[in-house]
C-alpha cells in the first residue's frame, strides 16, 4: 500500500474535555484531520457540558464557560462528532497517547447507548499512538515528558504554524497528524515497512509491540539498569506492585513483558 493511500484512510484527532480522570470528564472539544494528498485538513467543534467546565479544565485548554455555554452537548450533537471522526470511513484512528481519547469516546458513547461505537472506542485494533510510535522508532531512552506532542513539535521542527496552540483540539490534532506523517516517512527510510505489503497493519504492529525498559522507571531502583536490579527485588515486585498484576488497573504490559525478559535472560545464562 502506497504511503499516501494510507494516510488518506486514516483519521488523526484530539479531544479536549473538563476532567483529566476520562471517567468523570466531558468532552468540550473534539478536532478530526485528513489528509488530502498534500495537506491535513482540520476541522473541529465545540461542544457544551452539563457541568460546566471548571478553572483548572480551562487553564489547560483555554476554553471558557463562556465559549460552551448554551451549546449543544455531544450527546445532543453526537452526529456531528461522527462527521467529524469520519466513524464510517477510518481504517485507524490517530491520536497522541490515545489511551485517554479512546476512554472519554467510549463513555461519551456508552452515556447514548450506542454501545457499537463505544466498544469501537475501545478497540485497540483500530488505534494507532503517535505517542507509542515516537518512543519505538526515535529510541526509547529519555525521560516520557520528552515524548509530549508539544516536545516533539519543537524537537522534529514539524511544519506547524508558529502561532497553532497547544491543548485546543484543531491545533493538537493538526501536529499529532503532521508527526504521524513524520514517524511514516521515518520508518519507511529506516526500513522498518515497506510500502510493498499493508502500510496501516505495519504501522500498526510497530506501534503496539511491547516498549523494551532499559531502566527501572520508580521507586528505591528508579534509574537503575535492569541488570544491576537484584533477583530478590524482581521477585518482590512481581508480588507487590500493580504494574506488573494484569488483574489491576495500573498494569503496564510494556514494564511487565520487560521483566519478564530480563528474568528469562538470567534463566538462560
Amino acid at each position: 500500500m502506497s504511503k499516501q493511500k494510507f494516510l488518506k484512510s486514516v483519521t488523526a484527532l484530539d479531544t479536549e474535555t473538563t476532567n483529566l480522570h476520562a471517567a468523570e470528564a466531558e468532552i468540550v472539544e473534539v478536532a478530526g484531520a485528513r489528509y488530502d494528498g498534500r495537506n491535513w485538513l482540520v476541522s473541529s467543534l465545540l461542544l457544551g457540558a452539563e457541568h460546566g467546565i471548571p478553572p483548572e479544565a480551562s487553564a489547560k485548554t483555554h476554553i471558557s464557560n463562556r465559549m460552551i455555554n448554551g451549546l449543544p452537548t455531544f450527546k445532543d450533537n453526537h452526529h456531528s462528532v461522527e462527521v467529524i471522526l469520519h466513524v464510517d470511513d477510518t481504517t485507524y484512528w490517530i491520536a497522541h497517547n490515545c489511551a485517554y481519547d479512546q476512554t472519554v469516546l467510549a463513555k461519551s458513547w456508552s452515556e447514548i447507548a450506542d454501545n457499537q461505537k463505544a466498544a469501537t472506542a475501545l478497540d485497540q485494533t483500530r488505534w494507532i499512538c503517535t505517542y507509542r510510535l515516537a518512543k519505538q522508532l526515535l529510541a526509547f531512552d529519555f525521560p516520557n515528558m520528552q515524548y509530549s506532542l508539544s516536545y516533539l513539535r519543537y524537537k522534529l521542527d514539524l511544519s506547524i504554524d508558529d502561532d497553532a496552540v497547544s491543548h485546543r483540539a484543531g491545533d493538537d490534532t493538526l501536529v499529532c497528524a503532521v508527526l504521524f506523517e513524520f514517524l511514516v516517512d521515518y520508518a519507511l527510510i529506516t526500513e522498518q515497512v515497506t510500502d510493498s505489503d499493508d502500510l496501516g497493519e505495519q504501522m500498526h504492529k510497530l506501534c503496539w509491540k511491547p516498549l523494551v525498559y532499559t531502566t527501572w522507571p520508580f521507586g528505591k531502583n528508579k534509574g537503575k539498569s535492569f541488570s544491576e536490579i537484584p533477583d530478590d527485588y524482581y521477585l518482590w515486585a512481581l508480588s507487590n506492585i500493580d504494574a506488573l498484576d494484569d488483574t489491576k488497573a495500573d498494569f503496564n504490559s510494556d514494564l511487565a513483558e520487560s521483566v519478564r525478559l530480563e528474568l528469562e535472560g538470567r534463566l538462560e545464562s
